[in-house]
């Protein structure tokens, strides 16, 4: 009866620390201040933006527990659509943020955070896997 006990706590522990919010694909606009942004960084973000420019294939997803927001930027929709911004990510292992940067409410809620999703201005980690820019930021 311990032994099963034993397991069952473990099992419960390993499964709370492992779960994230679910993966969701979000549109994003990458800009600078010449593209009419304060400042380098998201300009806007939503479920669905339709303008020329935008970034369709990006993921979002939450991990509350570790108090972590991880963007997903494919490669080729950033090639596409906004050429002039891989300066900022290929060869990187960080990018900098120069404004803050809250997604709007339809995107926090599609994933399930319970905090405002704001990203401060700074400079984060970029990992590139399998042609998308992964950036982890603190929630």
């Amino acid at each position: 009866m311990k032994k099963i006990a034993l397991l069952f706590l473990m099992v419960t522990l390993f499964l709370g620390s492992a779960y994230a919010g679910p993966v969701i694909k979000i549109s994003i606009h990458i800009g600078r201040r010449v593209d009419g942004c304060p400042g380098f960084g998201f300009c806007k973000a939503g479920l669905e933006l339709k303008e020329n420019g935008v970034l369709s294939n990006t993921t979002l997803q939450i991990d509350e527990a570790k108090k972590m927001i991880k963007i997903g930027i494919n490669e080729q929709d950033l090639i596409n659509n906004q050429q002039d911004k891989m300066e900022y990510f290929k060869g990187k292992r960080s990018v900098v943020f120069e404004e803050d940067f809250t997604f709007p409410d339809d995107v926090r809620l599609k994933s399930e955070s319970k905090n405002s999703l704001l990203i401060r201005k700074g400079t984060y980690e970029l990992e590139y896997i399998k042609g998308v820019y992964y950036i982890s930021t603190p929630l």
